[in-house]
């Protein structure tokens, strides 16, 4: 996706395209939110967008990207690890280790995690 494809999605959608965006990025889904939170930026600043909207926009569009990421891999994540995780060498003494590990450390992964490109989704 280049720059002109997203400025033609977001001048044509506003901002549906931002919360979506940023909701795809969030969850996992290969999105350019960071590069779109830049962009939003400039259009602001050229009046091409305004500034409230985008940032409601932006602000909910995370926000319930991370509140469905957190609610799928609460409800979901772990069940599914436990019944097919075998089947990629996840076995119950390394999920173990694994969760053991982050809840020494939890603060500092969700805290470091959320800003590190692909180590947010995992």
């Amino acid at each position: 996706m280049n720059i002109d494809t997203l400025l033609h999605y977001i001048n044509t959608y506003g901002y549906l395209m931002i919360f979506i965006f940023l909701f795809f990025g969030i969850i996992g889904i290969p999105a350019p939110e960071e590069s779109l939170l830049f962009l939003i930026g400039l259009l602001i600043d050229q009046h091409s967008l305004t500034f409230l909207p985008a940032v409601l926009s932006a602000f909910f569009g995370a926000f319930t990207g991370m509140l469905s990421a957190y609610v799928v891999g609460k409800y979901i994540g772990s069940p599914f690890i436990h019944k097919y995780g075998k089947y990629v060498g996840i076995t119950e003494v390394r999920w173990y280790k694994v969760k053991n590990k982050y809840m020494r450390n939890f603060r500092k992964t969700i805290v470091f995690g959320f800003y590190m490109p692909g180590i947010r989704q995992i």
